[in-house]
Protein backbone atom coordinates (compact mmCIF):
# COMPACT_ATOMS: atom_id res chain seq x y z
CA UNK A 1 0.00 0.00 0.00
CA UNK A 2 1.32 3.33 -0.80
CA UNK A 3 -0.32 6.06 1.21
CA UNK A 4 0.29 10.05 1.10
CA UNK A 5 -0.05 12.73 3.17
CA UNK A 6 -0.53 15.97 2.64
CA UNK A 7 -0.09 18.61 5.26
CA UNK A 8 0.01 22.57 5.13
CA UNK A 9 2.40 24.59 6.98
CA UNK A 10 3.62 23.63 10.54
CA UNK A 11 5.50 25.06 13.09
CA UNK A 12 6.92 21.25 13.93
CA UNK A 13 6.37 21.78 17.82
CA UNK A 14 2.25 21.00 17.92
CA UNK A 15 -0.73 18.55 18.19
CA UNK A 16 -1.16 17.74 14.72
CA UNK A 17 3.13 16.86 14.21
CA UNK A 18 2.50 14.68 17.09
CA UNK A 19 -0.86 12.69 15.29
CA UNK A 20 1.14 12.68 12.25
CA UNK A 21 4.44 11.35 13.61
CA UNK A 22 2.34 8.85 15.28
CA UNK A 23 -0.16 7.38 12.49
CA UNK A 24 2.85 7.13 9.65
CA UNK A 25 5.22 5.40 11.97
CA UNK A 26 2.73 2.59 12.65
CA UNK A 27 1.93 2.26 8.84
CA UNK A 28 5.46 2.55 7.96
CA UNK A 29 6.09 -0.49 10.41
CA UNK A 30 3.53 -2.52 8.40
CA UNK A 31 5.30 -2.59 5.56
CA UNK A 32 3.06 0.28 4.13
CA UNK A 33 4.77 2.87 1.19
CA UNK A 34 4.27 6.50 3.40
CA UNK A 35 5.02 9.79 1.96
CA UNK A 36 4.50 13.14 3.79
CA UNK A 37 4.32 16.13 1.78
CA UNK A 38 4.55 19.79 3.12
CA UNK A 39 4.35 22.78 1.23
CA UNK A 40 7.73 23.74 2.69
CA UNK A 41 10.07 23.39 5.79
CA UNK A 42 8.40 23.95 9.22
CA UNK A 43 9.32 26.24 11.37
CA UNK A 44 10.96 23.99 13.62
CA UNK A 45 12.63 21.11 11.17
CA UNK A 46 13.37 18.67 13.39
CA UNK A 47 10.43 16.69 13.60
CA UNK A 48 10.59 16.38 10.01
CA UNK A 49 13.67 13.81 10.39
CA UNK A 50 11.15 11.18 11.55
CA UNK A 51 8.93 10.90 8.99
CA UNK A 52 8.84 8.79 5.86
CA UNK A 53 10.10 10.21 2.63
CA UNK A 54 9.49 14.12 3.09
CA UNK A 55 9.12 16.08 0.27
CA UNK A 56 8.31 19.59 -0.44
CA UNK A 57 5.43 20.39 -2.93
CA UNK A 58 4.99 24.45 -2.88
CA UNK A 59 6.23 25.31 -6.61
CA UNK A 60 7.45 28.76 -6.47
CA UNK A 61 7.17 30.43 -9.78
CA UNK A 62 7.13 34.21 -8.21
CA UNK A 63 5.84 35.42 -4.95
CA UNK A 64 2.00 34.75 -5.17
CA UNK A 65 0.25 37.89 -4.67
CA UNK A 66 -3.47 36.29 -3.68
CA UNK A 67 -5.05 33.42 -2.12
CA UNK A 68 -5.44 31.46 -5.56
CA UNK A 69 -2.37 32.57 -7.05
CA UNK A 70 -0.96 30.48 -3.61
CA UNK A 71 -3.49 27.64 -4.20
CA UNK A 72 -2.31 27.35 -7.94
CA UNK A 73 1.41 27.24 -7.09
CA UNK A 74 0.94 24.44 -4.14
CA UNK A 75 -1.45 22.72 -6.18
CA UNK A 76 0.77 22.57 -9.71
CA UNK A 77 4.04 21.38 -7.28
CA UNK A 78 2.12 18.88 -5.89
CA UNK A 79 1.02 17.58 -9.02
CA UNK A 80 4.39 17.31 -10.47
CA UNK A 81 5.60 15.21 -7.40
CA UNK A 82 2.75 13.64 -7.87
CA UNK A 83 3.50 12.48 -11.81
CA UNK A 84 7.05 11.86 -10.80
CA UNK A 85 6.45 9.21 -8.20
CA UNK A 86 4.23 5.81 -8.32
CA UNK A 87 0.57 6.47 -7.82
CA UNK A 88 -1.06 6.26 -4.30
CA UNK A 89 -3.05 3.92 -3.06
CA UNK A 90 -4.98 6.29 -0.68
CA UNK A 91 -4.15 10.67 -0.38
CA UNK A 92 -5.00 12.01 3.01
CA UNK A 93 -5.58 15.89 2.88
CA UNK A 94 -4.48 16.19 6.84
CA UNK A 95 -4.79 19.05 8.88
CA UNK A 96 -6.27 22.36 6.81
CA UNK A 97 -8.95 21.93 3.99
CA UNK A 98 -6.90 23.40 1.85
CA UNK A 99 -4.91 20.32 1.54
CA UNK A 100 -7.78 18.74 0.19
CA UNK A 101 -7.93 21.05 -2.64
CA UNK A 102 -4.54 20.42 -3.56
CA UNK A 103 -4.41 16.94 -3.47
CA UNK A 104 -7.92 16.53 -5.37
CA UNK A 105 -6.35 18.84 -8.13
CA UNK A 106 -2.79 16.79 -7.57
CA UNK A 107 -5.21 14.16 -8.60
CA UNK A 108 -7.48 14.97 -11.34
CA UNK A 109 -11.27 13.69 -11.08
CA UNK A 110 -10.38 10.95 -13.76
CA UNK A 111 -8.16 9.47 -11.31
CA UNK A 112 -9.63 6.87 -8.82
CA UNK A 113 -7.56 7.07 -6.04
CA UNK A 114 -9.52 8.14 -2.91
CA UNK A 115 -8.62 11.32 -0.92
CA UNK A 116 -9.36 11.51 2.49
CA UNK A 117 -9.62 14.51 4.20
CA UNK A 118 -8.20 14.82 7.78
CA UNK A 119 -8.84 18.02 9.82
CA UNK A 120 -7.74 19.01 13.20
CA UNK A 121 -9.37 21.92 14.08
CA UNK A 122 -13.31 23.06 13.38
CA UNK A 123 -13.66 23.79 9.88
CA UNK A 124 -15.03 26.71 10.71
CA UNK A 125 -11.81 28.28 11.73
CA UNK A 126 -10.85 28.52 8.26
CA UNK A 127 -11.92 30.45 5.63
CA UNK A 128 -12.31 28.45 2.93
CA UNK A 129 -13.86 25.66 5.10
CA UNK A 130 -16.23 23.98 2.30
CA UNK A 131 -12.94 22.89 0.39
CA UNK A 132 -12.85 19.53 2.62
CA UNK A 133 -16.03 18.60 0.46
CA UNK A 134 -13.58 17.81 -2.49
CA UNK A 135 -13.05 14.51 -0.54
CA UNK A 136 -14.14 11.40 -1.05
CA UNK A 137 -14.34 10.48 2.83
CA UNK A 138 -13.65 11.91 5.79
CA UNK A 139 -11.92 10.95 8.67
CA UNK A 140 -13.13 13.41 12.18
CA UNK A 141 -11.30 13.63 14.90
CA UNK A 142 -14.32 14.52 17.19
CA UNK A 143 -17.72 14.83 17.28
CA UNK A 144 -18.44 18.65 16.38
CA UNK A 145 -16.15 17.84 12.81
CA UNK A 146 -18.00 14.96 12.29
CA UNK A 147 -21.42 17.16 12.68
CA UNK A 148 -20.37 19.95 10.36
CA UNK A 149 -19.31 17.24 7.58
CA UNK A 150 -22.55 15.36 7.57
CA UNK A 151 -23.13 11.86 8.07
CA UNK A 152 -22.20 10.89 4.17
CA UNK A 153 -18.76 9.66 3.93
CA UNK A 154 -17.52 10.57 7.30
CA UNK A 155 -15.89 8.28 10.40
CA UNK A 156 -15.12 8.99 13.56
CA UNK A 157 -12.04 7.99 14.33
CA UNK A 158 -10.75 10.43 17.56
CA UNK A 159 -7.01 11.58 18.10
CA UNK A 160 -4.42 8.54 18.48
CA UNK A 161 -3.41 8.79 22.23
CA UNK A 162 0.05 6.89 23.44
CA UNK A 163 -1.63 4.87 26.05
CA UNK A 164 1.22 2.61 27.01
CA UNK A 165 3.35 5.31 28.79
CA UNK A 166 4.40 5.56 33.00
CA UNK A 167 1.82 6.64 35.43
CA UNK A 168 2.60 9.76 36.84
CA UNK A 169 2.42 9.89 40.77
CA UNK A 170 -0.87 12.27 41.83
CA UNK A 171 -0.62 14.52 44.62
CA UNK A 172 -3.53 16.28 46.86
CA UNK A 173 -1.03 19.54 47.33
CA UNK A 174 -2.32 20.92 44.16
CA UNK A 175 -0.05 20.97 41.77
CA UNK A 176 -1.17 21.90 38.63
CA UNK A 177 0.81 21.57 34.73
CA UNK A 178 0.16 23.50 31.68
CA UNK A 179 1.18 21.99 28.43
CA UNK A 180 1.09 24.51 25.12
CA UNK A 181 2.18 27.54 23.34
CA UNK A 182 1.73 30.93 25.15
CA UNK A 183 -0.54 31.90 22.79
CA UNK A 184 -3.33 33.87 24.84
CA UNK A 185 -5.48 34.49 22.03
CA UNK A 186 -5.49 30.74 21.38
CA UNK A 187 -5.19 29.39 24.89
CA UNK A 188 -6.30 31.80 26.90
CA UNK A 189 -3.56 31.92 29.57
CA UNK A 190 -5.48 34.88 31.03
CA UNK A 191 -8.57 33.11 32.45
CA UNK A 192 -6.65 30.64 34.09
CA UNK A 193 -4.58 33.50 35.76
CA UNK A 194 -7.43 35.58 37.08
CA UNK A 195 -8.83 32.03 38.43
CA UNK A 196 -5.74 31.10 40.68
CA UNK A 197 -5.30 34.30 41.50
CA UNK A 198 -8.67 34.20 43.46
CA UNK A 199 -8.40 30.83 45.28
CA UNK A 200 -7.43 30.65 48.80
CA UNK A 201 -5.69 27.47 49.34
CA UNK A 202 -1.94 27.00 48.16
CA UNK A 203 -0.93 25.94 44.69
CA UNK A 204 1.60 25.75 41.85
CA UNK A 205 1.39 25.91 38.45
CA UNK A 206 3.97 24.20 36.45
CA UNK A 207 4.41 25.49 32.59
CA UNK A 208 5.89 23.96 30.06
CA UNK A 209 5.91 25.67 26.62
CA UNK A 210 6.95 28.46 24.46
CA UNK A 211 5.37 31.46 22.80
CA UNK A 212 5.14 35.03 21.61
CA UNK A 213 3.22 35.98 24.35
CA UNK A 214 5.61 34.77 27.07
CA UNK A 215 6.45 38.28 27.76
CA UNK A 216 3.38 39.43 28.63
CA UNK A 217 2.21 36.69 30.36
CA UNK A 218 5.06 36.87 32.91
CA UNK A 219 4.14 40.65 33.26
CA UNK A 220 0.25 39.87 33.77
CA UNK A 221 1.47 37.47 36.54
CA UNK A 222 3.26 39.99 38.41
CA UNK A 223 1.02 42.62 38.11
CA UNK A 224 -1.61 39.63 39.77
CA UNK A 225 0.64 38.69 42.78
CA UNK A 226 1.04 34.87 41.40
CA UNK A 227 4.61 35.33 39.74
CA UNK A 228 5.90 32.97 42.89
CA UNK A 229 3.84 30.35 42.67
CA UNK A 230 4.55 29.95 38.76
CA UNK A 231 7.45 27.72 37.33
CA UNK A 232 8.26 28.55 33.56
CA UNK A 233 9.71 25.73 32.40
CA UNK A 234 9.97 26.35 28.48
CA UNK A 235 9.79 23.95 25.75
CA UNK A 236 10.47 20.21 26.15
CA UNK A 237 10.62 17.57 23.38
CA UNK A 238 9.00 15.34 26.19
CA UNK A 239 7.54 17.29 29.16
CA UNK A 240 6.24 14.51 30.55
CA UNK A 241 9.16 12.56 31.61
CA UNK A 242 9.82 15.95 33.73
CA UNK A 243 6.90 15.61 36.17
CA UNK A 244 6.99 13.74 38.73
CA UNK A 245 3.74 14.51 40.21
CA UNK A 246 0.46 16.15 39.12
CA UNK A 247 -2.69 17.22 40.96
CA UNK A 248 -4.01 18.15 37.46
CA UNK A 249 -3.39 19.38 33.78
CA UNK A 250 -5.36 22.74 33.14
CA UNK A 251 -6.46 24.17 30.08
CA UNK A 252 -8.45 26.79 29.21
CA UNK A 253 -8.40 27.60 25.73
CA UNK A 254 -11.55 29.22 23.80
CA UNK A 255 -11.54 26.74 20.82
CA UNK A 256 -9.80 23.18 20.30
CA UNK A 257 -10.36 20.27 18.16
CA UNK A 258 -9.01 17.24 20.16
CA UNK A 259 -6.33 18.83 22.41
CA UNK A 260 -3.46 15.69 22.67
CA UNK A 261 -2.28 17.28 25.59
CA UNK A 262 -5.35 16.21 27.42
CA UNK A 263 -5.11 12.59 26.16
CA UNK A 264 -1.67 12.16 26.88
CA UNK A 265 -1.82 13.39 30.24
CA UNK A 266 -5.34 11.36 31.35
CA UNK A 267 -2.76 8.30 29.66
CA UNK A 268 -0.46 8.87 32.70
CA UNK A 269 -3.72 9.15 34.93
CA UNK A 270 -3.82 12.79 35.58
CA UNK A 271 -7.16 14.32 35.45
CA UNK A 272 -8.03 17.24 34.01
CA UNK A 273 -9.81 20.75 33.98
CA UNK A 274 -10.64 22.08 30.35
CA UNK A 275 -12.99 24.34 29.25
CA UNK A 276 -15.48 23.39 27.21
CA UNK A 277 -14.74 23.77 23.48
CA UNK A 278 -14.42 21.56 20.41
CA UNK A 279 -14.26 17.92 21.49
CA UNK A 280 -12.69 18.36 25.03
CA UNK A 281 -16.67 16.76 26.17
CA UNK A 282 -16.23 13.43 24.54
CA UNK A 283 -13.15 12.28 27.09
CA UNK A 284 -13.17 14.56 29.77
CA UNK A 285 -16.52 14.15 31.75
CA UNK A 286 -17.73 16.18 35.23
CA UNK A 287 -16.57 15.17 38.28
CA UNK A 288 -15.54 11.70 36.52
CA UNK A 289 -11.81 12.08 35.18
CA UNK A 290 -12.03 15.72 35.58
CA UNK A 291 -14.14 19.15 35.23
CA UNK A 292 -15.52 20.84 31.85
CA UNK A 293 -16.05 24.43 32.25
CA UNK A 294 -17.70 26.88 30.44
CA UNK A 295 -15.63 28.82 28.21
CA UNK A 296 -14.23 32.33 29.23
CA UNK A 297 -15.77 31.49 32.94
CA UNK A 298 -13.77 32.42 35.57
CA UNK A 299 -16.12 31.70 38.13
CA UNK A 300 -16.81 28.39 37.48
CA UNK A 301 -13.35 27.45 36.75
CA UNK A 302 -12.30 28.86 40.36
CA UNK A 303 -14.98 26.32 41.46
CA UNK A 304 -13.47 23.38 39.77
CA UNK A 305 -9.75 24.21 41.36
CA UNK A 306 -11.66 24.85 44.72
CA UNK A 307 -13.73 21.38 44.62
CA UNK A 308 -10.70 19.27 43.54
CA UNK A 309 -8.64 21.41 46.56
CA UNK A 310 -11.38 19.54 48.85
CA UNK A 311 -10.50 16.21 47.13
CA UNK A 312 -8.66 13.61 49.31
CA UNK A 313 -5.85 11.98 47.50
CA UNK A 314 -7.56 8.46 47.64
CA UNK A 315 -10.64 10.19 45.67
CA UNK A 316 -8.00 11.51 43.86
CA UNK A 317 -6.13 8.19 42.30
CA UNK A 318 -9.63 7.27 41.81
CA UNK A 319 -10.09 9.85 39.10
CA UNK A 320 -7.03 9.29 37.54
CA UNK A 321 -7.75 5.52 37.23
CA UNK A 322 -10.60 6.80 35.65
CA UNK A 323 -8.85 8.72 33.11
CA UNK A 324 -6.70 5.95 32.11
CA UNK A 325 -9.43 3.84 31.41
CA UNK A 326 -11.64 6.30 29.26
CA UNK A 327 -8.29 7.26 26.94
CA UNK A 328 -7.76 3.71 25.92
CA UNK A 329 -10.32 4.23 23.25
CA UNK A 330 -8.37 6.59 21.47
CA UNK A 331 -5.08 4.30 21.43
CA UNK A 332 -3.34 4.54 18.17
CA UNK A 333 -4.13 0.73 17.25
CA UNK A 334 -8.18 1.47 17.93
CA UNK A 335 -7.79 4.56 15.80
CA UNK A 336 -5.53 3.03 13.07
CA UNK A 337 -8.31 0.29 12.98
CA UNK A 338 -11.38 3.14 11.79
CA UNK A 339 -8.99 4.35 9.53
CA UNK A 340 -8.71 1.33 7.67
CA UNK A 341 -12.36 0.43 8.08
CA UNK A 342 -13.29 3.64 6.80
CA UNK A 343 -11.85 2.92 3.47
CA UNK A 344 -13.18 -0.52 2.98
CA UNK A 345 -15.54 0.88 -0.11
CA UNK A 346 -12.30 1.25 -1.99
CA UNK A 347 -9.38 -0.83 -0.30
CA UNK A 348 -9.82 -4.50 0.20
CA UNK A 349 -9.12 -5.59 3.82
CA UNK A 350 -6.41 -7.94 2.44
CA UNK A 351 -4.30 -5.23 1.14
CA UNK A 352 -3.75 -3.98 4.55
CA UNK A 353 -1.80 -6.96 5.95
Amino acid sequence: MRLFFVLDHLGGRGGVETVVKMITEVFSNEGHDVFTFLPHASDDVAWEKSLPNVYYYHYRVSEPLNGMELSTERSIGLAALFHNLKSPDIVVGAHTPYTVLYSRVALGYSHKVPVVSWLHANPLRFNDSHLVHYADLHWAINKPIEEFLGTKNTFWIGNPVQTNVPKIELTDKQKYIFLGRLNNHDKRLDILFRALSSIKHSWTLDMFGSGVDEPKLKALADAMGIQNNINWNGWLDNPFEQISSATALVLTSDNEGFPMVIGEAMARGIPVISTDSGGVREIVSNHYNGWLVPINDVDQLTQAFQHLASMSLDELIVMGGRAQETVKEYSIDKVVTRMKRSLAHYIHEERWT
